[in-house]
C-alpha cells in the first residue's frame, strides 16, 4: 500500500530572516515520518534542525534560490516547531506528516535538477520498489516571474505560491503515486520565467507487511 499524506505545514517569510520556523504538521504521533522541503533565495548552505535527515540540498547557481529536503521519523516528545537556519533571505518551506512507510528503506531514491527555464521538478527518478510516494518540490527566482508556479498536472498540488517580498523566490510543492517499480520521468512546470530554479523530488518507500503465519491450532484441524 502506497504511503499516506496524512497533513502538511507551510510557512512562508517575506521579509529577509536568518531562520525559517515551521509548526509540527497537526496530528503527528509518535512513529510517524515527516518530510520537508526549504527553499529560500540565494546561498550560503542552509542548516537543518537536530535530528532531521538531509536527502538533498543545493543552489540553482549563480545568485538563484536554493532548495533542501530532509525527513524525519518523529519520536515521543517533538517539540512544536522546527527551525532551519542559513543566511537572511525571504524563505518558504513545507512539511508533510506521512504514515504507512518503510521505516528500514524510507527514502528510496531521490534526485535534483536546476536550471535556467522551464522549471522542472528533478529527475527522472527509478524507483526500486512498487508504490511510493512521490514527493517534490521547485524553487524558482521571483526576479522576473509574474505569477506563482504551477505544477505539472501529473502532480497533485499541495502548495503553488511565492515568499512575497523582493528578491525572494516562487515556491511549489506537490505528491503523486508509482504503482510499479520503475522510472518517473521528470515534470515541467508552469511559470513565466528565464530564471534560475531548483527542484528536488523523493519517493518514499512504502511499509513492508508481513503476512502471518496461521496459528498451530488452525493447522492441526485443517489436516
Amino acid at each position: 500500500m502506497t504511503p499516506i499524506i496524512e497533513t502538511s505545514q507551510t510557512k512562508r517569510l517575506a521579509s529577509n530572516t536568518t531562520s525559517c520556523t515551521v509548526t509540527k504538521p497537526s496530528g503527528t504521533v509518535e512513529g510517524d515520518l515527516m518530510v520537508a522541503f526549504v527553499g529560500k533565495d540565494d546561498d550560503p548552505s542552509i542548516s537543518e534542525p537536530s535530528g532531521w535527515t538531509q536527502v538533498r540540498e543545493n543552489d540553482s547557481g549563480v545568485d538563484g534560490p536554493r532548495l533542501g529536503a530532509y525527513y524525519k521519523v518523529a519520536g515521543s516528545g517533538e517539540p512544536a516547531d522546527y527551525t532551519w537556519t542559513a543566511d537572511s533571505e525571504n524563505w518558504y518551506a513545507i512539511i508533510y506528516r506521512v504514515s504507512g512507510f518503510d521505516t528500514g528503506n524510507i527514502i528510496d531514491v531521490s534526485d535534483l535538477n536546476t536550471g535556467g527555464a522551464a522549471p522542472k521538478s528533478g529527475g527522472p527518478i527509478t524507483t526500486t520498489v512498487d508504490n511510493c510516494l512521490i514527493l517534490t518540490a521547485t524553487a524558482v527566482d521571483i526576479a522576473n516571474s509574474s505569477a506563482p508556479i504551477t505544477l505539472h498536472a501529473d502532480l497533485t498540488a499541495v502548495v503553488e505560491d511565492d515568499s512575497g517580498g523582493a528578491g525572494g523566490i516562487t515556491f511549489g510543492s506537490g505528491w503523486d503515486t508509482k504503482a510499479s517499480a520503475g522510472s518517473y520521468s521528470e515534470k515541467t512546470h508552469g511559470i513565466n520565467t528565464n530564471e534560475r530554479w531548483i527542484g528536488i523530488i523523493l519517493a518514499v518507500a512504502p511499509e513492508i507487511v508481513v503476512a502471518s503465519e496461521p496459528s498451530p491450532w488452525l493447522l492441526f484441524h485443517m489436516k
